[in-house]
């Protein structure tokens, strides 16, 4: 009997991902001049790109190795919630996600040029979740644990707030469960 390799044991898992939902921005440019304002290089940009990050990050990861991933996160009420959105859904990732006003979607802008990284800005909120909002994540968890056979769950922590002691102590409960 033959067996499988570790990459096709992955195929057609689901696979529920819980955790820090963030978009990776990356600006890549030259640099020819320095600032006469302050000691700083200047960087003429000449592209970007916007990438899913942090849990999103690992759902893409089990997508690739042919899993289904299944999505659960916070993001902000703003602009980047929007550019994530358009992305998950090109990436048709299975995304079950909770907009709030309170925290801003997470954002690591990475500023690249002469091939390296040269600065990395962070558009975050480290405070956790409220208790609805708790409350509401972990109701969508048992929904899809509930109405679907779910093969693995992971739990993926940026210490951005999203998971909480009891997010992640109810959820070990209800796999443990099924």
């Amino acid at each position: 009997m033959r067996t499988q390799s570790p990459i096709q044991q992955w195929k057609n898992k689901k696979v529920v991902i819980i955790g820090d939902i963030m978009l990776d921005r990356y600006l890549f440019g030259t640099i020819d001049r320095i600032s006469p304002e302050a000691p700083v290089p200047i960087v003429n940009l000449e592209n970007s790109q916007d990438r899913l990050g942090g849990a999103a990050n690992v759902a893409l990861n089990i997508q690739a190795l042919g899993g289904i991933p299944i999505l659960l996160g916070i993001l902000g009420n703003d602009d980047d919630a929007h550019i994530f959105n358009t992305i998950i859904k090109k990436e048709k990732i299975q995304f079950h996600g909770i907009q709030q006003n309170a925290k801003p979607t997470s954002v690591k802008t990475r500023i690249w040029a002469a091939n390296k990284q040269i600065l990395r800005i962070d558009k975050e909120s480290t405070i956790d979740i409220d208790s609805q909002t708790e409350i509401d994540l972990f109701n969508k968890v048992q929904n899809i644990i509930d109405g679907q056979k779910v093969d693995a769950i992971v739990f993926q922590d940026y210490n951005k707030g999203t998971l909480t002691h009891q997010i992640i102590k109810k959820t070990i409960s209800l796999a443990q469960q099924h």
